[in-house]
């Protein structure tokens, strides 16, 4: 496969460079992106909801599509806020068990709680216990919407196999992944205990992923952090084989590289996290993507809305920077 230019690649210096390349690429991932299911009533409930001292846990199931429901972790803190209403944060999980870790939910599993440490992985918990309230949701081929028994059975990633089912259909798997999470948004916009003017998006791996797409096509979100994703495509996705159909928009580099797509994201601000010693996400390959979009916030002319953390970690939520930007930011 030739690597050259991309078509859409950021080559700008000045702010109406931005905005012209802003326009057209914008316009690009949409198509890419393809079509959303049709819209249903979300019918939200929550069907659990505990104390947990510090904060309230509630699992909140809504319907995005139907025949699909989507359950959520929301967390609210007991504290009220300073002003108003709640900030909220989508806090989005990554491959692997599903939405529980990032809510710190282990039900006393010894293994569950080690690798909720070994992660960092209850960043959900983390941002609810500094004030935020947090929303979890399960994306498609995870967790209670997954099948991990047919998965082990015929060493298939399930990712891959339900996006082939959606093209069936007509749809890309990740389109029906942000759906949910635009609905998820339009349920955080119905609760009178959330500012809808704060809203947050933050996620590890392929919750950073989610993040990125979810910030760059939907302006409801006002912040994001997106932990251990910047690269390259031609790093994780070609030369590694570190992808998944749930992240998969063809056609995508044809156009632009992952900085580019997080360069969507200006004005807003943005914070990038980057392990040093993370394998699957070299950190040269980071610094490709974190100097790309660095050029699109300058061009934009808010670099200070740009924060980049490389921490001395693996693959695994830092939080070093990125706790203090969403306090600052949102």
């Amino acid at each position: 496969m030739a690597w050259t230019r991309r078509e859409l690649e950021f080559t700008g210096k000045t702010f109406s460079d931005w905005r012209n390349w802003r326009q057209r690429f914008y316009s690009k991932l949409v198509e890419l992106v393809g079509d959303y299911p049709p819209a249903t009533p979300l019918r939200a409930r929550v069907v659990e909801r505990k104390d947990c001292g510090e904060y309230l846990r509630e699992m909140v199931v809504y319907w995005s599509t139907r025949g699909s429901p989507v359950p959520a972790w929301v967390l609210v803190p007991k504290k009220k806020p300073k002003r108003g209403k709640h900030r909220a944060i989508l806090c989005l999980h990554g491959h692997g068990p599903g939405m529980d870790h990032v809510a710190g939910v282990h039900y006393g599993d010894p293994a569950k709680k080690q690798e909720i440490r070994s992660l960092n992985y209850d960043y959900g918990l983390q941002f609810a216990r500094r004030g935020f309230l947090t929303m979890t949701p399960e994306a498609r081929s995870f967790g209670r919407r997954g099948d991990r028994e047919s998965m082990l059975k015929t060493f298939r990633d399930l990712c891959n196999v339900n996006h082939l089912k959606a093209t069936l259909l007509g749809y890309n798997l990740i389109a029906l992944d942000l759906w949910d999470l635009k609905c998820a948004l339009n349920y955080l916009e119905t609760r009178p205990d959330v500012d809808s003017s704060r809203i947050g998006s933050c996620g590890l791996s392929y919750g950073g992923t989610m993040s990125m797409y979810l910030s760059a096509l939907d302006e409801r979100i006002k912040a994001s952090v997106i932990s251990c994703y910047a690269t390259t495509f031609r790093s994780y996705a070609v030369e590694n084989d570190n992808f998944c159909g749930s992240q998969y928009v063809p056609g995508i580099a044809r156009y632009g590289d992952i900085g580019e797509i997080i360069g969507l994201i200006a004005p807003r601000p943005v914070c990038i996290e980057n392990g040093l010693r993370d394998i699957g996400f070299k950190i040269d390959q980071a610094r490709l993507a974190h100097e790309k979009v660095r050029r699109i916030y300058r061009a934009s002319g808010v670099l200070e809305r740009l924060v980049v953390d490389e921490f001395d970690g693996l693959h695994a939520f830092s939080g070093r920077k990125s706790i203090p930007f969403m306090e600052k930011w949102l």
